[in-house]
């Protein structure tokens, strides 16, 4: 029991001190200037943000802060509920999955690991299911009238 609360401990300083890490990186990259457009994000059709433009340097900053919130609300509410229950099982698990979401991040991926990530982030499913695909632009429905038109002139060439 005792090791899992110091494991817990240490698991949240060493992604707090990451995310530290992380902040320096993301303030001290260059602006170019350049803006992204962040489409509107929506919950349960909702429209929890409109859409806007930002700079790759606001964008990242504005995820990094919700990204922070999410891991310190998460360990106080963990902590919090082995505080009033001692549930040993949520607090080994977290020790695991912490640093797994932070290793996930596009964030951390982008700054730390130097991968390729494109701008704006795709948003996770709260549910954790797949997100559905977006319906195709209106410009594939020509295509679809096409086909039909060639199907009925193979069919009136059959005919004849």
């Amino acid at each position: 029991r005792r090791h899992a609360e110091v494991g817990f401990v240490i698991a949240q300083l060493v992604c707090l001190a990451v995310l530290g890490w992380l902040y320096t990186k993301i303030e001290g990259q260059p602006e170019d200037g350049l803006k992204i457009q962040v489409p509107e994000v929506k919950q349960m059709g909702q429209v929890v943000s409109p859409p806007i433009d930002q700079t790759k340097k606001e964008y990242d900053t504005a995820k990094f802060k919700e990204q922070a919130k999410q891991a310190v609300m998460g360990a106080v509410i963990l902590g919090g509920v082995y505080y009033k229950w001692e549930y040993l099982m949520p607090l080994v698990l977290q020790i695991l999955m912490t640093p797994l979401q932070l290793y996930e991040s596009p964030l951390f991926q982008l700054h730390i690991l130097k991968y390729d990530i494109k701008r704006p982030f795709p948003t996770a499913n709260p549910f954790g299911l797949p997100s559905a695909p977006e319906a195709p632009p209106a410009v594939a429905a020509p295509a679809v009238a096409e086909k039909a038109a060639v199907k009925d002139t193979k069919k009136k060439n059959k005919d004849a």
